[in-house]
């Protein structure tokens, strides 16, 4: 059983990497072993210290870390289902059009997935080794990196089963969550904030606001959702801790002390690259995987015997049919010692004579070939002996590729077609010619 170490970091300053750990502040609170946040009776104390100050406890405990939501892009984007085996290949191309910036400078995340519609967080690459840095001067690796708006998305996502939004306004921070997608304004642009939902009707509105945001030009839009159909639950922060039953699923602003988080539910920044290494557990239970491994090595050992026996017959098989096929080239040849040394030798002499014979014309088709074997891939191959000519089916990535091949092999070679196709690429045909 392991504790757990939650980190909320309420300001990230833009030069992260030139402040020292000292001038860094976060809020912290620590949970038993075999405690979770949930399962705490008392919403728990947090604690503000400066990072240099922090350090996890022992080697196993996980550690989550938030960050505000200012530096993270949270949206979402849709893709088929057939397609979520490919996401990590295709999610860069459906969230290029959301950035204002190169695709090679952010990290993208992909989280909750329902449906077609796939929760997206999306952070600069730079900011994100910065902040892991820091961690790893203090020995922190944490287990998962979270927008500070993450628990108030899985607040507005399991209130209703009706579209809900969820708005919250206090002295540092307005946010508004709709739809898995989070935007953020200063205090003073609440009204802005607010009317965005305008356009809204019949909507589930969770409203949590300081004092200072209840005012009559934000009460009159309220109003005017309330006329559209939209049900508003407006909760105040200025009551005591516990005093509001949502109030433990809420990260602190400033002005909170408490929290309950649930780490499952909401999309974590380590992925792909920045994966967290997976822990050992000490209490795992070893006989089994012990069993397991025994007779996964005992399996291997009959299939590689098995696989050794009939790869032999195989081999047997082959080395016959290649003799074979070479006696029926070159039965000029009394002994055979090495096919393929041999068979290279005929091939070069056959680049030095003239004629119309399938290894004279294959042996004056190679040299260009050496020169473009790494880009081109033959499919197929065929003689015409009537015709004194050779058909090469070839499969490329472009048309130019087939014609710098054409070019090579002289005038005695024609591009006979080129279809491009969207999954292999190009294939083409081209003739080679002999007796001009």
């Amino acid at each position: 059983m392991t504790s757990s170490l939650f980190v909320y970091f309420p300001q990230l300053p833009d030069t992260l990497a030139e402040t020292p750990s000292s001038q860094l502040t976060c809020l912290c609170f620590r949970t038993e072993p075999g405690q979770t946040a949930e399962s705490v009776s008392q919403p728990p104390g947090w604690q503000t210290c400066k990072l240099d100050e922090l350090a996890p406890d022992n080697d196993e405990q996980d550690i989550y870390v938030f960050v505000p939501n200012l530096h993270i892009l949270s949206t979402q984007v849709q893709a088929p289902k057939k397609q979520h085996k490919h996401l990590a290949q295709i999610l860069p191309f459906l969230c290029e059009d959301k950035l204002a910036c190169d695709l090679e400078d952010v990290h993208i995340a992909a989280g909750d997935i329902r449906g077609d519609n796939i929760a997206v967080r999306i952070i600069q690459k730079e900011l994100l080794k910065e902040l892991l840095l820091k961690l790893k001067v203090q020995g922190i690796t944490p287990q998962g990196i979270y927008s500070d708006a993450e628990p108030l998305m899985t607040a507005a996502k399991q209130s209703s089963d009706r579209n809900t939004a969820l708005l919250w306004m206090d002295g540092d921070n307005c946010l508004i969550i709709r739809h898995q997608q989070a935007l953020g304004l200063q205090p003073e642009q609440a009204v802005q904030l607010v009317s965005c939902l305008k356009e809204v009707e019949d909507e589930n509105i969770l409203l949590y606001r300081s004092a200072e945001f209840d005012t009559p030009e934000i009460n009159l839009v309220l109003e005017e959702l309330r006329s559209q159909g939209c049900t508003i639950e407006d909760t105040s922060l200025n009551q005591a801790d516990g005093d509001t039953p949502e109030y433990n699923a809420l990260l602190p602003r400033y002005t909170q002390q408490h929290i309950a988080i649930s780490p499952q539910d909401c999309s974590n920044l380590l992925t792909g690259p920045y994966a967290p290494p997976r822990k050992n557990r000490h209490n795992m239970r070893w006989q089994p995987l012990a069993l397991a491994a025994s007779l996964l090595i005992g399996l291997n050992l009959v299939y590689l015997l098995a696989s050794g026996v009939y790869f032999n017959i195989r081999a047997e098989k082959l080395q016959a049919g290649s003799e074979q096929l070479y006696r029926q080239y070159f039965p000029q040849d009394k002994r055979i010692i090495n096919i393929r040394t041999q068979t290279k030798a005929h091939l070069t002499r056959g680049q030095q004579q003239t004629g119309d014979d399938f290894l004279t014309l294959l042996g004056q088709l190679l040299p260009s070939w050496e020169q473009h074997k790494n880009t081109l891939r033959i499919k197929s191959m065929r003689y015409n002996s009537q015709r004194k000519e050779i058909l090469l089916d070839i499969e490329s990535k472009t048309i130019s590729q087939l014609d710098s091949l054409q070019q090579a092999l002289g005038p005695r070679a024609e591009l006979l077609s080129a279809n491009e196709d969207s999954k292999r690429g190009v294939r083409g045909r081209i003739k080679f010619q002999g007796g001009i």
